[in-house]
């Protein structure tokens, strides 16, 4: 099972704070909201030097995806230095966030899962040929930062730039015939 969600469908709103800009990809229950979700996973755009919104009882990962950025988090405050080839950063909701830009503007992704209710996993992967991949027992998600072809159950399903899809079971994941590709690959469990 593949189910397809586009860059072109999402619609932006205010942060929690409203220090910024968010783009929901999926969240779960359906029409959950910041105070009811199990799971989310969304884009922020960040264009200034600011404080992140604040989310009791939920673990966070972001990646970056454009830009350059250093978070510090805690109290005291821990210095994370993140550009776009840099591995996810774990933290939780409640911990006091500021983030201190180097470039113009940022793009990172998010996924925030309610602590107790359901736990993830999220990697950025370069992919120079054929990739099995496997949800496990959850739901996989992958966000294509490249073109990419998704497979499963003989079906192809080609991800633009931006793109997200949710897989269950075993998929294959491919670069188009003509190069490399990068994604992000999450997997989202029951706690």
């Amino acid at each position: 099972m593949i189910q397809l969600l586009p860059a072109k469908d999402r619609k932006a709103s205010p942060w929690k704070n409203g220090g910024g800009r968010t783009f929901e990809i999926a969240a779960h229950p359906p029409g959950a909201d910041f105070e009811t979700f199990d799971w989310r996973i969304s884009l922020a755009e960040i264009e200034k030097d600011g404080l992140f919104s604040r989310f009791d009882g939920v673990d966070r990962i972001l990646s970056l995806i454009e830009g350059r950025m250093t978070l510090e988090i805690g109290d005291p405050a821990q210095s994370h230095p993140l550009e776009t080839a840099s591995s996810p950063v774990i933290f939780a909701g409640e911990s006091p966030v500021f983030a201190r830009l180097q470039t113009p503007l940022t793009l990172d992704i998010n996924l925030m899962t309610r602590r107790g209710r359901c736990r993830a996993t999220l990697e950025r992967l370069r992919l120079d040929q054929r990739l099995a991949i496997d949800a496990g027992a959850g739901l996989g998600f992958v966000f294509a930062l490249t073109p990419l072809v998704l497979e499963s159950e003989g079906l192809e399903t080609p991800l633009s730039r931006m793109d997200g899809a949710f897989f269950s079971g075993v998929a294959d994941l491919f670069p188009p015939a003509e190069g490399k590709g990068e994604v992000l690959l999450a997997q989202i469990l029951a706690a």
